[in-house]
């Protein structure tokens, strides 16, 4: 279900099954079976929310839950359907730095989430005092930069499917930011539900940002610098 997602959406399948391996989210596959699942149904609700299929979407998002419960934190994203860039996601990035200054209680608000619908969760397994590499927390940052600093030369570019997905990349990229201190494990995951849309905004970005005679030694330079990060970790 992932692949064939991919297949439907990205402008490149080549350079985003690349990154697809690259970033380790096939690898998720071999450990995180449940949560992979739940990621593989969840592909469904976005396609639910480009056709503005609100019930549907919802219905899928709670059968992801009973598969992995982090799935509830994916029913954020009908709030994300807008062009990014816009003074929403602005909010979104400081509401997201306030957060960090107040983990506990965020991670408290997480776990009680967790345990609402069924799941009891260990704090000491999440609070490992691990945090996000940097280098593959700067990776993330790719797909939002590059969003950022072409806006206006992509304002009249974005669809509802592209403005969906390249919000997904940037919150990827914030709860990912989230976890740079500690907490790995628990922001790890989280970020995982949205990394598929990064994995279709590097493309486009590629697609739009560059002349048609230069997106191919683009993709294939930037496909090298993923799998060079990929051979690094």
């Amino acid at each position: 279900s992932i692949i064939l997602f991919i297949r439907k959406f990205s402008t490149n399948f080549t350079l985003s099954i690349t990154i697809y391996f690259s970033i380790g989210l096939y690898y998720d596959t071999l450990g995180a079976m449940k949560q992979t699942l739940a990621i593989a149904i969840l592909t469904y609700a976005i396609r639910a929310l480009i056709k503005k299929k609100y019930i549907v979407f919802y219905l899928i998002v709670f059968i992801a839950m009973l598969f992995h419960t982090y799935a509830i934190f994916f029913a954020i994203l009908p709030l994300f359907t807008r062009k990014p860039w816009t003074l929403f996601t602005y909010i979104t990035i400081v509401s997201v730095i306030l957060l960090m200054f107040s983990f506990q209680s965020t991670l408290d608000l997480i776990m009680s989430a967790a345990e609402e619908t069924g799941k009891h969760i260990s704090s000491e397994e999440l609070l490992d005092n691990i945090g996000i590499n940097p280098l593959r927390l700067a990776v993330f940052a790719v797909p939002p930069l590059l969003s950022f600093i072409f806006q206006t030369q992509l304002e009249d570019k974005y669809t509802r499917e592209m403005s969906i997905l390249m919000n997904m990349s940037i919150i990827s990229f914030l709860v990912m930011f989230m976890g740079i201190f500690t907490a790995a494990n628990l922001f790890g995951r989280c970020s995982g539900y949205f990394e598929i849309g990064a994995i279709i905004a590097v493309p486009w970005l590629l697609d739009k940002i560059f002349e048609e005679r230069s997106v191919q030694i683009a993709s294939i330079i930037v496909g090298f610098c993923y799998l060079a990060f990929f051979n690094f970790l």
